[in-house]
């Protein structure tokens, strides 16, 4: 299972990078967009009008769940922790490696905080979760590794 993870973490990193150095990301994002724009014109419209931030939302939303896949795939705490960090040093040099990979992509100070929210707030999301989890007793194996210090191995210890 850890192996899974560990796969399927590193192909999430992968994927976010070749998203971001790609030119098709943004017309992904534009089609999301005008569909969201035909559907419920009346609401969305004045909302996409004043995004001050542009793409920023995906950027969260991209780091976000390649933390999560990190996080899952790394058996101990200070692991997770040395991970995300260089997956945060990894998204800041692929907001600025963007122009060497893609004509129609800048650097844009926005995105990389974006990607530094994303990252950070998953984290966040999966540390409060992790603790109420063993609070109510039901450890399990929510991280990578925690079969072999939390749960019923606790207890043959």
């Amino acid at each position: 299972m850890i192996i899974l993870r560990r796969v399927v973490a590193a192909a999430a990193v992968v994927g976010a990078t070749a998203l971001m150095w790609s030119d098709r990301a943004v017309g992904v994002w534009q089609s999301i967009v005008d569909v969201a724009l035909r559907s419920n014109e009346a609401v969305t419209s004045t909302v996409m009008e004043s995004r001050q931030w542009g793409d920023a939302d995906l950027h969260v939303a991209v780091w976000g769940t390649v933390a999560v896949c990190v996080l899952l795939a790394l058996p101990s705490p200070r692991a997770r922790w040395q991970g995300l960090m260089c997956l945060l040093a990894w998204s800041w040099f692929v907001e600025l490696a963007q122009p060497w990979f893609t004509e129609i992509r800048s650097r844009q100070l926005v995105d990389a905080i974006g990607n530094t929210v994303g990252i950070i707030g998953a984290y966040a999301v999966m540390s409060v979760w992790a603790r109420i989890r063993r609070s109510r007793g039901n450890t399990g194996t929510f991280f990578a590794g925690s079969e072999r210090t939390e749960g019923l191995a606790a207890g043959e210890r």
